[in-house]
């Protein structure tokens, strides 16, 4: 059964949006899908550790600058996986993060004005494909291969939904860091 863990922007209603699609996609087709626990703000949570180290891939499909606690659950899959082609990040058209990070994931850019999607996906799994594993390894990741090309699929269909119908020059709506206050009416 696929497990992939799903990394998002935590102020990008856009990133958000696409991350609980594709969870609700996974769940749907029988894939172990896991979000960020972010209840206790930024840092990278014991439970945010679990998913990412239970999850055999990590996906992050990114419309803006990453957050920093982004950076840290890219870094932590790196950590304990230790296998870039496992770590995949799709931007919306230009990179979104530079320095010595790069090197620790596949990543891919994709505008869905000009670009076809089967021409990324062949891309993707070129990258993540099956060389430099042995025979039974090799079996069991073509199988995979073709649960995750669906689940891309997912995600830059509803990424390129999101970027045709928005208007030229729209940027992801930031949210906002702080929280509304409730007032309770006494009695």
């Amino acid at each position: 059964m696929l497990s992939i863990y799903i990394t998002y922007n935590p102020s990008s209603e856009l990133e958000q949006s696409l991350a609980m699609r594709l969870f609700t996609v996974g769940v749907a087709q029988g894939f172990r899908v896991y979000l960020p626990d972010r209840t206790f703000g930024p840092q990278l949570a014991n439970e945010t550790r679990n998913r990412i180290q239970m999850a055999e891939w990590v996906v992050c499909f990114s419309m803006g600058s990453l957050a920093e606690s982004v950076h840290q659950e890219l870094d932590y899959a790196f950590q304990t996986k230790h296998d870039r082609s496992r770590i995949i990040v799709v931007y919306d058209r230009v990179r979104n993060l530079e320095g010595p990070a790069v090197a620790h994931f596949s990543e891919f850019f994709f505008d869905a004005n000009t670009m076809q999607v089967d021409e990324l996906i062949s891309q993707m799994l070129k990258t993540i494909g099956t060389r430099d594993r042995d025979t039974k390894e090799r079996e069991r990741l073509k199988s995979e291969n073709k649960a995750l090309k669906a689940f891309l699929l997912a995600g830059l269909g509803i990424l390129a939904i999101s970027a045709l119908s928005s208007e030229p020059g729209d940027r992801p709506k930031k949210r906002s860091t702080t929280k509304k206050r409730t007032s309770k009416r006494r009695r």
